[in-house]
């Protein structure tokens, strides 16, 4: 796994953990998904169609 994409997981968990509560469950629902589209990107540039 690239550590790039580790570095990014943790800035963005450490960002949600540091959000105060009205905002946070909105934006940690966008950080969620960002995360998986960041990790899906990955995936498939690495495992997908040369």
């Amino acid at each position: 796994m690239p550590s790039t994409l580790r570095t990014r997981i943790q800035i963005l968990e450490n960002i949600q953990g540091t959000l105060k509560e009205p905002m946070k469950e909105e934006i940690s629902l966008k950080i969620v998904a960002n995360t998986r589209a960041i990790i899906f990107v990955y995936l498939y540039r690495f495992y997908g169609p040369k």
